[in-house]
């Protein structure tokens, strides 16, 4: 096996570039550095299928998402009214939106969003099966979920100013 200099993902010895970033993969890891590896990513797996529970969306979820489509819909129409002037607001708008809509959707639908994580790292590890989501993962979302409500409410902010 081989580990990528640039993200540490490990590759097939065959591979040249990494097949997660690009990156230009080194000679093979020798038996010790490979036994260490894999080590290292069994204690996570480990660590990982400890929370078997289904993902609820909750009340907070709920208000959150609400909060969303408000502060979308606030400075949609900000952007409409642009009440600055500003000639650059499109490229900010569509920042929003697309961000806005991907909280949504791991607001609203957090198993299919947690059940794509895994593939992705079932992917990218051969031993990752058996994956379940991890209680950091689903507060994790909740606060980059709330850094976006407060980046939208700078936006309206500047937009009224």
């Amino acid at each position: 096996m081989k580990k990528c200099k640039s993200c540490g993902a490990l590759q097939k010895d065959e591979r040249t570039t990494c097949i997660d970033c690009g990156g230009h993969l080194g000679a093979p890891l020798s038996d010790k550095e490979l036994e260490a590896a894999e080590s290292l990513l069994q204690e996570q797996l480990e660590k990982t299928t400890e929370n078997t529970e289904e993902i609820q969306v909750t009340k907070f979820d709920f208000a959150l998402i609400i909060i969303h489509i408000l502060l979308t819909i606030a400075i949609t129409v900000l952007a409409f009214i642009n009440p600055t002037g500003d000639t650059g607001i499109g490229i900010t708008l569509i920042f929003v939106w697309i961000g806005n809509i991907a909280c949504l959707i791991d607001l609203a639908f957090p198993n299919i969003v947690g059940e794509l994580h895994i593939l992705k790292l079932r992917l990218r590890h051969t031993n990752a099966f058996g994956l379940n989501h991890k209680a950091a993962w689903t507060v994790g979302r909740k606060i980059a979920s709330i850094i976006f409500i407060i980046f939208d409410a700078i936006i309206i902010f500047e937009l009224i100013r």
